[in-house]
């Protein structure tokens, strides 16, 4: 079809508003009570649509941008989305999501990314009786003090175990307090979290209940990254001589930088480890804390969090499988259809993940299950219609996904 049919088609599915809400009517009440909700930004070259802002991009395109709201299952695959401006916060947008889902009549666990986090958010969120899951942010004072008492303590630590894997844990609440010496960039309260070691926490009514928790396997795979990288950063730089050595530095060392101690000398660059930050990561390595509403429990935060991951994906997909091509048109209807078309896709994409991920079938994947039924065709000639032949592989594949073996008879004529 020419680029103007398409155009004219996802403008008349865009149109469909109630259409458009029934679907995610259907997909919202086939969906458990946990979603998990992300946001991401994508530029658009047409400046007619009403959404495109400036604001910061994720992919730093210099285009305005779009804000796409997305939300997933528990299976990693997409319920419904939402286009908003791009300049608005996340919170915000978190708000406005919660309220659509509450129109579909549900009321569900929001799980999100620690971008998501703050004391003012999460103060906001609970105001507005939103359940939730989230990381914290380890460089919060209260959170640095319940990772350090979490290294000491020997009582109220008890080990749990979540789909296979085990884990330490101790769990405590953070309060929520209004911070009187600081305000927020648009001149709102700003908030901070009290601990259950900090003076006036038991005079605060406001607070979220936190899981602080330590995986012997992800501080194994912390540890060894860092160290993989440190010293990869030393094998580009020691020995060599730059013309700005300062600035090739810090180019090669990114994030790495503030693990060393750097005298630069001429054109090299000289190197140490800072022995003091590096044991105080270490200290830290796979602990991490996780903040829920009341009434949350272990499981059910475990299992949120873990949709979370599969949410990530489903935004990488949308972006970089399902050819994630600018929002070019000025019609705000045609913006939606199309990003609606693509939604369905994903759905039909992240089913097959989903299936293949619960079957425990590692290594096969959808693009593969694809060109493996390549060679099944219908031909036709005079009035006799035959399919080509069907694999042994073909079979399995179809029995994994509970399909019938097709026959001449299941093709109708288009």
């Amino acid at each position: 079809m020419s680029s103007p049919r398409i155009s004219d088609i996802t403008r008349i599915i865009g149109e469909s508003a109630d259409c458009i809400n029934l679907y995610f009517d259907q997909r919202i009440k086939r969906s458990k009570d946990i979603i998990s909700w992300d946001t991401t930004t994508d530029g658009t070259y047409s400046k007619k649509t009403g959404l495109a802002e400036w604001a910061p991009s994720k992919d730093n395109d210099g285009l305005k941008q779009v804000k796409i709201g997305l939300a997933t299952d528990l299976r990693g695959v997409p319920i419904l989305f939402d286009l908003y401006p791009g300049s608005l916060s996340d919170v915000v947008l978190l708000k406005r999501f919660v309220n659509s889902v509450r129109v579909h009549g549900k009321d569900c666990l929001f799980v999100m990314d620690n971008g998501f986090e703050s004391a003012g958010n999460v103060s906001s969120l609970l105001e507005d009786g939103v359940r939730f899951v989230m990381p914290a942010d380890r460089a919060s004072k209260a959170v640095k003090r319940l990772l350090s008492e979490f290294l000491v303590r020997t009582d109220d630590v008890v080990d749990r175990v979540h789909d296979g894997h085990a884990y330490r844990v101790w769990e405590t609440e953070l309060a929520v307090v209004s911070d009187s010496s600081r305000r927020t960039v648009d001149g709102g309260p700003a908030f901070t979290y009290l601990s259950v070691f900090d003076e006036g926490f038991f005079e605060c009514k406001v607070r979220v209940a936190a899981f602080v928790c330590f995986d012997s396997k992800k501080c194994s795979d912390e540890e060894q990254a860092l160290m993989v990288w440190l010293d990869l950063v030393e094998r580009e730089v020691l020995g060599r001589v730059f013309k700005d050595p300062e600035q090739r530095f810090f180019e090669i060392a990114g994030g790495a930088a503030k693990y060393f101690d750097v005298v630069y000398d001429g054109g090299r660059v000289l190197l140490s480890r800072k022995r003091d930050i590096l044991s105080f990561v270490h200290e830290r390595a796979g602990l991490f804390v996780m903040l829920v509403s009341q009434g949350v429990c272990w499981d059910v935060m475990m299992d949120a969090y873990d949709a979370r991951c599969l949410t990530e994906q489903v935004f990488d997909c949308c972006k970089n499988v399902l050819g994630g091509r600018r929002f070019r048109s000025g019609n705000l209807c045609s913006v939606r259809g199309r990003f609606f078309v693509k939604l369905v896709a994903l759905v039909l994409r992240c089913e097959v993940v989903a299936l293949l991920r619960e079957l425990g079938l590692r290594g096969v994947t959808v693009d593969g299950v694809l060109r493996s039924m390549g060679n099944i065709r219908l031909i036709s000639y005079g009035g006799v219609r035959v399919v080509t032949e069907v694999t042994k592989k073909n079979r399995e594949l179809y029995k994994v996904f509970d399909i019938d073996v097709p026959t001449a008879e299941n093709y109708t004529h288009i």
